[in-house]
């Protein structure tokens, strides 16, 4: 008996041991998808992660892409290691990720797409690996291997000055979106933006654009509250939809000559845009384009003080007179130039009229001046004969 009791306490220790459940393994945090060359691209199923490896690969596949929206809403994560071996990073793949604040890019990638880095508020600093044959990095921000394309400068970087590299022809779309502390930039060969490059630059002040750039594409200034002063060249033929809207403290854009077309909304809410001078090439201004913004009911308002300076006949000029806003209309130096010579070629005319007419009157004088003398000596000869036939009849 005394055994039996003794046993006791080992039994219960094995059932107990025997009924509670083994540990389940942990959940794979990554979504799959197989790619046409046996490698996976994944996407990053737990939100609430603060450090991650990427895997190398993952059920003995090896893992060549960030899918797209890969780390999408990953709000805590502040460190990210991205493996050797990986050769894509999609759109968006890092959207959201609030409290990154830098990253590496190994030597293998080979494809960064659009709008990879969008939403990292926190994001200062974007490295590449030496060996990457198509990106490098430059004091944290991210080219193209032979620096001709600019594709993000991060968003929490706190420099506050920014000289776009002369080698750098093309800006990527969103490439600046939501940079806090950047106040002044220029740029001086680039030939193309992609859409909403300044977007929600809240502390950019200055901006001096390359004279090369035709074209500002879509909301490029857009809610750029501190923006005061951008020098829109001669080479700009169109402005986009919603380019500088909600630009609150824009008081310059200079005065491009071969603006074209001003799309809708470009500079709604620009309050401070008072004096603005239009060029006479100008063919398209769409709705609430200049002149506008919102009230606080939520309506849509004419900007008070507005005066537009615009060539006289042109289609700014009607803008001006349809939409009711006060305006300085300029005869353009060309109209002056053939109203002179219009002018000059009159005076000529009429000098030469004149001159025409005197001369004719002179010559009307002075043959009738001959024809008197004709008269007088034919007279005189018929004197002479008849004295000298009365003699010969003596």
């Amino acid at each position: 008996m005394r055994h039996l009791m003794a046993a006791l306490p080992a039994v219960g220790l094995l059932a107990a041991l025997l009924l509670t459940p083994l540990p389940a393994s942990a959940a794979s945090p990554w979504e799959c998808t197989d790619r046409d060359d046996g490698t996976v691209e994944v996407i990053c199923t737990d939100q609430s992660l603060t450090h991650i490896e990427v895997p190398e690969e993952i059920d003995g596949k090896a893992v060549t892409a960030l899918g797209e929206e890969c780390f999408y809403g990953c709000t805590a994560l502040t460190e990210v290691v991205l493996p050797e071996g990986l050769e894509k990073i999609s759109s968006y793949a890092f959207q959201g990720c609030t409290s990154l604040p830098e990253i590496t890019i190994p030597a293998s990638v080979g494809v960064i797409e659009d709008f990879s880095f969008e939403g990292c508020l926190s994001l200062t600093a974007i490295e590449v690996d030496g060996d990457n044959e198509s990106y490098c990095s430059e004091d944290g921000v991210l080219y193209t291997r032979n620096k001709t394309n600019l594709l993000r400068y991060p968003a929490a970087k706190a420099d506050h000055e920014f000289d776009v590299p002369p080698e750098v022809g093309v800006i990527a779309p969103w490439c600046f979106t939501d940079c806090r502390f950047l106040r002044h930039l220029t740029m001086e060969n680039v030939k193309a933006m992609g859409a909403d490059v300044f977007m929600g630059c809240t502390a950019l002040q200055t901006v001096t654009l390359s004279e090369k750039i035709p074209v500002l594409i879509g909301a490029t200034f857009a809610k750029c509250e501190a923006l005061r002063i951008v020098e829109i060249p001669d080479s700009v033929t169109e402005i986009g939809d919603r380019c500088f809207f909600g630009c609150a403290s824009l008081k310059d854009i200079g005065t491009p000559q071969k603006l074209e077309k001003i799309g809708e909304m470009a500079f709604y809410g620009c309050v401070s845009l008072k004096d603005i001078s239009l060029p006479g090439t100008l063919k398209e201004i769409g709705a609430d384009g200049i002149g506008y913004t919102v009230d606080t009911d939520g309506s849509t308002v004419k900007v008070e003080g507005v005066k537009l300076h615009v060539p006289f006949g042109s289609y700014a000029y009607r803008y001006a007179r349809e939409n009711g806003f006060s305006y300085h209309a300029v005869v353009p130096q060309n109209v002056v130039m053939i109203v002179l010579v219009s002018f000059l070629l009159v005076v000529l005319a009429a000098v030469g009229i004149v001159v025409e007419l005197r001369r004719r009157k002179a010559a009307r004088i002075a043959e009738e001046a001959r024809i008197a003398e004709e008269k007088k000596q034919a007279m005189l000869a018929a004197r002479r004969e008849a004295k000298k036939a009365r003699k010969n009849k003596t």
